[in-house]
Formats: C-alpha cells, structure tokens, sequence
C-alpha cells in the first residue's frame, strides 16, 4: 500500500508547515507528514522551509538572525511558526508518521537534539529523514538506525552515496519515476518516494508503476484517486510506460510551481534588447530536455533558448519554457511554459502552464482540453448579445463586451494591427497585449477571450495553445480562410465560435501582418 505524505501538513487548506496544517492532515488521513526544519539564532529547531521568513510570513529576516521568543510573535493560535518540539507532541501516539526535511547539517544536529530525547522515551512516532546529502549525512552519523531517503535528480539506485548513507528509499521528483526506475530500486532493496504529486492522472500513473510513498499538498484528492480502482487509459499504456502525456503534464505541474517561486538572476539579450532571456528560462529548458531524453530518447526536442532540428517525420517536441520572458524578467503576471507534441508533422498533444495561478491546461487530439482535471470550452454567446454581430439585440452587436487577446510582432506591433484594434474599439470589443502567445490563445481555449490574434506563427510560442483551442472548440484561421491544423504562416485568428463571423470579419479585413 502507497504511504500518503502531506507536503507540510494540508497546505491545501492552511499555511504550510503550522501546527494548523498538521492537524488537518491527520483528519483527512496523511500516513506521514512531510515538514522542514530550519535553527534559530538562539538554537530552536523551528519549521520552516524558506531561510528568510519572507515568502509565508511577510517578515523580510533570516530565521538564524531571529530568536526563539521573536519568532513565537507571528501569527496566532495553530497558524504560527512551531517549533519541532510543538510538532512532536502533536503526532506522538496519532499513527501519522513524520518525515523531516532538513537542510544543511547544522539544522539536522538541532532537529536530531529534539528527536533523539523521544525515541530515547519510546514514543510512539515513526520518523524518517529527507533532503539535503550532506544533512541526510549528519542524521546517517548522528544515528546509525535511522531512516533516511537519498535524493537523487536522475532516478538512479546506483551512486557513492548509496553505501555511505544506507537508505531506506529513493526520493525523486515525480517526472524522474517510471516502470524501470521503480523496478531498479525494488530490485536493490530500495523504496520510492515521488514528489510533489497534486495531478490526479499523474497520481494514477505513478501508483501503477508501484511509487512506495507519494508526497502531496492534496491529500483528499490522493486518497480518492488511490479509492478509485483502475488506471486512466490516457496515462499509460498497458505495459505500464509513461505515455506522452502523463510526462507532458507532469512537466507543466512541477513549471508551474517552480516558476511562481523563482525569480531570474541573470538578464540577458539575444536577437536585440528587448529580446530577453534569463537564466530561468535555461535552466527550465535544460531540465525538460533532461526528462523528455531520459523517457523518450529517440524524440527530437526544439526549444526556443537552445535549438533544435524539427523533422518532419517522427516524434518532435516543441518547447518555450517562459513564454512571455520580458514580462517573467520584470514581475509581471502573465508569463507560461508550453510544451506541444507533434507525430509525422500532426499535433498530438499540447501543455500549457499559468504558474501566477497555479493552472495546468492540457490537451490532446481527439481527447479535448483541460483545465486541470475541468474539461474546457469555448466562450458562449453573451447573454446581452445576440448572437450574430450587427443584429438586433445591442447598439453595436454581439461582440460588444468581449475581449480579444493580441499579440505583438516581437517587441513590435505589426502592419494594420492599430487598424484592428480601431475596429474592434468601434464594436465595442476590449483588446488586451498581455505578452505571452500561449497563454493568449489558452485564455480563449478557456472561455476568458472570445478571440486572439497572434501576427506570426511558431510552433514553439504556439502550437500548445492552438491544440487546447481546437479540442475546446476553437475555430483557427488564416488570411486565406481555415488554418491547417499545422500552421506555416501567420497572423492567425484564434476564435470562439459563437462569434467566429464577425471576428473574421475584421481579421480579413484588415490582417495584421
């Protein structure tokens, strides 16, 4: 049976690792809760995952520059930062298990003084220990009976750090496990830890491939899946290898929480100055090229900071780890990761990932689009318009009201496209440059833009958003009328059906490129 580890507790419902959350998990039945401890200037073992005190609690300082008694000041009742102790006390006897992430071997030495006293006492709590090597080391040397999990960013059983620490489980990133990792580390005695685990599907395929322990923030949707018997047929194929999509997905849940939280370092220029690219955007890249080679090693991979050769037969992924770089580079909340699929020069399937929202949608030919596990449709017909512009029903037709997504030509707005807007001002339609394609054609996929224009086409920037849009309904077109469901050429009109008329209307009337 799979071990249920809450990642800090319920952080679904509360602040992560707060008495609050702990609590929680246990009610809705956590095996195991996975929590971090960082040290105080004072020498409390508190839990905490961040350094600073920023991100959860809004307080700029270090934890190593703050005492015991200044930390215990913030927040109220169970919403606060506990210490370990507090954290001990409230598991000992429950059945729920703890699992502690320690970070460097300092705050292991202060986390191991407050566990040694409990088991010591023979409390009744199992714990186990995570993260760092080299503080997963320190608990290894502190107590030889421990258990530990080894880390590893590759799915490897193999490794020097096998021998020194002796671990009793591998713990991975959920797009690392497959069939043969699995099989790899049972054969040698290992179990497998997979985090961190929210996507119902990928839940599924990662219980079928036999994962030992699943570290997740949805309990509840965990616990229903593992209710739920059989195996989503879009997951895995019968020999139980992750298909396509289950890594696709996989790859745009863990993009999407890595890039809400990370923020570029290194800014620079490619093709001209406002042409950015940051080290995010590389170092995402290289981290999917990473998985796709290891799970499909004979697919070909074009991405936007570093190349490829599409093919025209064959397997070919399509990937823009930011979409929307020059907004990611400033702050400003409308950026993505994309990544689309296409077989013999056909779209299979497409990933679009909203990290400033924490949405993955998805889709795939003949399946339909997804929001999440949510199928998705395109915009009806508002209510105050009548369904045909120019009709009776509103002053200026049934457009009026809606929004339409536009997109520059590079940093540049293309011929007529001041044209378009005019029209569209005229109809009393809202056009909006947000600076992201993807996530342009995605909205109207989701029923948020009735339409969007993009002035060139790329498969990278665009062949995501366009597979979502057609399984919603979309309707795709060119300045010569339908768009083949592989675009050569831009400017392309996204659009709703509904108002797919007028929209063409003054698309063809104008064009934008």
């Amino acid at each position: 049976m799979v071990t249920i580890v809450a990642h800090r507790g319920d952080s679904a419902a509360y602040r992560e690792n707060t008495l609050a959350a702990f609590r929680s998990a246990i009610a809705c039945g956590a095996d195991r809760i996975e929590l971090d401890v960082r040290t105080t200037a004072d020498g409390v073992s508190v839990v905490l995952h961040d350094l600073t005190l920023l991100r959860v609690w809004g307080v700029s300082a270090r934890i190593d520059e703050l005492t015991w008694p200044e930390v215990a000041q913030l927040g109220y009742a169970d919403l606060r930062i506990p210490r370990l102790m507090d954290a001990l006390t409230l598991l000992v006897g429950t059945g729920v298990g703890l699992l502690i992430d320690v970070c460097d071997p300092q705050d292991a030495r202060a986390a191991w003084a407050v566990i040694e006293p409990f088991e010591a006492a023979g409390a009744d709590l199992s714990v186990h220990w995570c993260g760092d090597p080299a503080a997963v080391a320190e608990i290894r040397r502190l107590s030889p009976s421990a258990i530990v999990y080894l880390a590893t960013d590759t799915g490897s059983a193999a490794g020097p750090d096998l021998m020194g620490l002796r671990p009793t489980y591998l713990n991975m990133e959920g797009t690392l496990a497959t069939a043969q990792v699995v099989r790899q580390a049972h054969d040698v005695g290992l179990g497998v830890s997979v985090w961190t685990i929210d996507d119902p599907e990928a839940m599924r395929y990662l219980l079928s491939i036999g994962v030992d322990a699943v570290i997740t923030n949805e309990v509840r949707r965990l616990r229903a899946v593992l209710a739920t018997p059989g195996l989503d047929p879009i997951v895995a194929d019968p020999g139980g290898a992750p298909t396509e999509l289950a890594v696709a997905r996989d790859l745009a849940g863990w993009a999407a929480g890595y890039l809400r939280t990370v923020r570029p370092v290194r800014v620079g220029a490619k093709a001209g100055p406002a042409d950015l690219v940051t080290d995010v955007d590389l170092d995402v890249e290289r981290r999917v090229r990473e998985v796709l080679a290891a799970t499909f090693p004979h697919h070909e991979v074009v991405g936007e900071e570093l190349g490829g050769h599409p093919k025209a037969s064959g397997p070919c992924w399509y990937l823009d780890p930011v979409d929307g770089t020059t907004n990611f580079a400033h702050d400003l909340g409308w950026s993505c990761f994309s990544l689309a699929l296409a077989v013999d020069g056909q779209p299979r399937l497409g990933v679009v990932a909203n990290p400033w929202r924490g949405e993955v949608f998805w889709g795939a030919s003949g399946l339909g689009a997804y929001l999440d596990s949510a199928p998705l449709s395109c915009a009806p017909a508002p209510e105050h318009g009548s369904g045909r512009d120019g009709a009776a029903g509103t002053a200026h037709g049934a457009l009026a009201g809606s929004v339409v997504a536009m997109e520059l030509d590079g940093h540049c707005p293309p011929p007529g496209m001041a044209e378009v807007m005019d029209e569209f001002a005229q109809r009393q339609v809202t056009a909006r440059i947000m600076g992201s394609g993807a996530m342009a054609i995605a909205s109207v996929a989701a029923g948020r833009a009735a339409a969007a224009i993009v002035a060139t086409f790329d498969p990278i920037d665009h062949l995501a958003g366009l597979i979502l849009a057609r399984e919603a309904g979309a309707q795709v077109h060119d300045l010569s009328g339908p768009a083949p469901t592989f675009p050569t050429r831009g400017p392309l009109l996204v659009t709703a059906p509904w108002c797919a008329r007028p929209m063409v209307e003054v698309f063809a009337r104008y064009g934008v490129a």
